[in-house]
């Protein structure tokens, strides 16, 4: 439950540095910085689809798998274990590009190190609740797909 409300705490003051941000740029105003912006944000949004799609009934957000739940490796599953979490870094990462103020960015970092250290308390729980999560681990990419 604490996980919950930090994540969404984190999220919401986000969206404050975004609205209430001091506005100044760190961050040269350039078309390049709102293009890959705004591509972090639209890829956000397909990863975050995706993984909702892929997951269906298994969705959750607190940490530990429903006990009934089956574990999913297939749709965006088979490639990126933490989908979710990757389209919310994705997300962040967007918004700093487009609003590039310390504000922004020092709730982006936050909310990045919080989901890197979600998957990995994450992970230790799925690999108590699925024998076979340690093969599927070693096979798919983590939160940040190339690592």
């Amino acid at each position: 439950m604490v996980l919950i409300l930090v994540q969404f705490l984190l999220l919401f003051l986000m969206l404050l540095a975004v609205f209430l941000g001091s506005g100044h740029r760190l961050l040269p105003a350039h078309p390049l910085w709102t293009l890959l912006g705004l591509l972090f944000v639209v890829v956000s949004g397909g990863l975050a689809l995706a993984a909702f799609r892929s997951l269906g009934r298994s969705f959750r957000v607190a940490p530990a798998p429903k006990q009934e739940a089956t574990m999913v490796t297939q749709g965006i599953y088979g490639t990126l274990r933490h989908p979710m979490y990757t389209a919310i870094v994705s997300l962040a990462i967007g918004t700093f590009l487009l609003r590039s103020s310390w504000e922004v960015g020092v709730s982006a970092a936050a909310l990045v190190l919080f989901y890197l250290l979600k998957a990995r308390y994450e992970e230790k729980l799925l690999l108590e609740h699925y024998p076979e999560y340690g093969k599927y681990r070693n096979r798919t990419r983590g939160v940040i797909p190339f690592r």
